[in-house]
């Protein structure tokens, strides 16, 4: 079982104290409340004015952790100075918009135009489900569709996964194909803070809602244990490699009101 991080003990914010702090924070479902269809999602006013005020300290990182593209995170979370990591860690922004790694798809990207094209095939008949294609990875949500179309959805999406040689990630009423590569938001997060970090030692924060977080959960405990990591989640009894629980995104806004606080940073302004 995972401990609530509201409050916030005073253990925990020991660890959140050292400089840089590296915020790392999945977008939807943790900052944006989960919407039926991806374009629908909004991350809340005071929430985004919280994570510029955060952005703009200059021993905070701020970085949003994704599964949409980085340019959709841009649009949806973006805010000055913040890093973004898109497509499950595949893209990695400094906060000049400049990539960390010059990564390459290679034939990994024909493999997902033919599964793409065969996915969408196999869905014609299943109303409610979404395509997105991302370019590095595909995501196939069912959040709109009837129940009875789950088996068979993922049954499609799996075989034509298998026959190009992609992997599978299933998330909150959605399955994502990826290129068969050891890139996760698990290799990124540990990228991305050795990046920021230099060699010197900082604090490091993780919060994410859904399956996908999970392996930066376990990264980050595994690499740096002093680490504070909290899954968005009310089930207290939610399996999860995370330290600590927030309830909802109303909780993940109140624990950044209270890290800004930690940090005396002024608040007020625009993102």
């Amino acid at each position: 079982m995972t401990r609530a991080l509201l409050p916030v003990a005073a253990d925990v914010s020991a660890r959140l104290a050292g400089t840089p702090l590296v915020s790392m924070l999945d977008v939807d479902g943790t900052l944006a409340p989960i919407a039926p269809r991806p374009d629908d999602a909004a991350v809340p006013p005071e929430t985004k004015r919280l994570l510029a005020a955060l952005a703009t300290h200059p021993d905070v990182t701020i970085a949003f952790v994704s599964g949409r593209a980085a340019a959709d995170v841009e649009r949806l979370a973006g805010v000055r100075g913040a890093w973004i990591v898109g497509n499950h860690g595949f893209e990695i922004l400094r906060p000049d918009g400049t990539p960390l790694t010059e990564a390459s798809l290679g034939t990994a990207r024909d493999a997902i135009a033919a599964a793409l094209r065969e996915i969408t095939d196999a869905v014609a008949s299943m109303p409610g489900v979404l395509i997105e294609d991302k370019h590095w990875t595909v995501s196939v949500h069912f959040r709109l569709a009837s129940p009875t179309v789950a088996p068979a959805l993922r049954e499609a999406v799996r075989r034509a996964a298998d026959r190009h040689g992609l992997r599978v990630m299933e998330g909150k009423k959605v399955l994502e194909i990826r290129p068969d590569q050891d890139v996760n938001k698990g290799t990124a997060a540990l990228q991305l803070t050795r990046e920021v970090f230099a060699g010197r030692q900082g604090s490091v924060l993780y919060v994410g809602d859904d399956a996908t977080d999970e392996d930066a959960f376990t990264s980050l405990r595994a690499a740096m244990p002093m680490a504070v990591t909290a899954r968005v989640t009310h089930d207290e009894a939610a399996r999860t490699a995370a330290e600590f629980a927030l309830d909802d995104t109303n909780a993940v806004a109140e624990f950044l009101g209270w890290l800004a606080a930690e940090r005396s940073i002024p608040t007020l302004g625009r993102p």
